[in-house]
């Protein structure tokens, strides 16, 4: 079963990370509110991963082959794409040795999805935005062994909900900042993670729909939260500032997945059911985890008398979708595809 509305803003979310990542030596300005906090959809990725893998797989991990399959699907679902932007830097830095500092051990730290971790090196890898993806698979880890070691779905929630507090009781003890993508970007996924799981289990035991179209309060929440991050933005490692962070920013994203699930559909719901909302959520996986490579290539060429005109910026975006196409159809279905029949099937 797919939900297509969080499908759909998997797919806007991804976009607006792509715009947030924009090359600032293009002397872009984009100032706005939501563009540049949108760093914060990646906590959208995590809690919509955590409820969907609640979904499918809550009830299906009651045996330790049962755990080798969830996180080998978890892995062919993930790695082929990681692995071939990995290569695609790779063939840069020999070819025109851009971003030569550190490159073996970053590579190395991206290779072996440490890079949310202190483990290698201190900084994201080579490919920035996969630490997000080291996070997911730490958290595919846990959640596949408190789903072998407990039976019960209340006893699954309060591990999850006792993982929640330990994570955020760490973050405030080392005086971390919630945003953290570097040493401890896992915990920030391990956090939005089981907010997702536990948004599920409440989800699944609340039945029924609202007759209300509450899915149109979710830009005013989405305000707030950018609002609120804004606003506190010199006190990011202080216990209430990271207490605020981590709860606020997980909370709205998993209330935006239940209003969503739940409310009667209106606007929202439509936009997010349209066919390019749609196939923008397809391909999210690959426009998130390419965009980068797509900026560092267009960086290496003397485009900066361009940069002022916003045309340059719709080539570069559609540049980052047209390859993201690619890489989703050959990446990851057809390989993913073939590798699922290999190991799997």
């Amino acid at each position: 079963m797919r939900f297509k509305e969080l499908d759909g803003l998997r797919g806007v979310f991804s976009v607006m990370i792509v715009l947030y990542h924009l090359p600032q030596s293009f002397d872009i300005s984009i100032n706005n509110l939501f563009i540049s906090h949108s760093f914060v959809f990646v906590d959208y990725f995590f809690c919509l991963s955590g409820f969907v893998i609640s979904f499918v797989y809550s009830d299906k991990v009651l045996s330790f082959n049962n755990f080798k399959t969830f996180i080998l699907k978890r892995l062919i679902r993930t790695y082929p794409l990681h692995f071939f932007t990995l290569g695609l830097y790779l063939i840069g830095f020999l070819l025109v040795s851009y971003d030569n500092s550190n490159f073996g051990e970053k590579f190395l730290n991206s290779l072996l999805l440490t890079n949310s971790t202190p483990f290698i090196t201190h900084e994201n890898g080579i490919n920035t935005p996969s630490w997000s993806i080291s996070s997911e698979i730490i958290s595919y880890t846990l959640i596949g062994i408190v789903y072998l070691l407990f039976r019960t779905r209340k006893l699954k929630f309060l591990a999850s909900l006792t993982t929640i507090i330990i994570c955020i009781i760490s973050l405030i003890y080392f005086k971390i900042n919630y945003f953290s993508t570097n040493d401890f970007g896992f915990i920030r996924g391990l956090i939005g993670f089981n907010f997702g799981v536990t948004s599920f289990y409440l989800f699944d035991f609340f039945r029924g729909k609202s007759r209300y179209k509450l899915e149109l309060i979710i830009p005013a929440l989405l305000f707030l939260l950018f609002w609120n991050i804004a606003s506190d933005s010199s006190n990011t490692n202080e216990a209430s500032s990271i207490l605020m962070d981590s709860l606020l920013t997980n909370f709205i994203m998993c209330l935006s997945i239940i209003l969503l699930l739940k409310s009667k559909k209106g606007l929202i719901s439509n936009i997010l059911n349209h066919k390019y909302t749609q196939q923008l959520g397809l391909i999210s996986y690959s426009i998130y985890l390419t965009h980068a490579f797509v900026f560092n290539v267009f960086e290496s060429f003397d485009f900066k008398g361009y940069s002022s005109n916003p045309i340059f910026y719709v080539v570069l975006v559609l540049t980052v979708l047209v390859f993201s196409k690619m890489t989703h159809t050959y990446i990851e279905v057809k390989l993913g595809n073939y590798l699922k029949t290999r190991f799997i099937n």
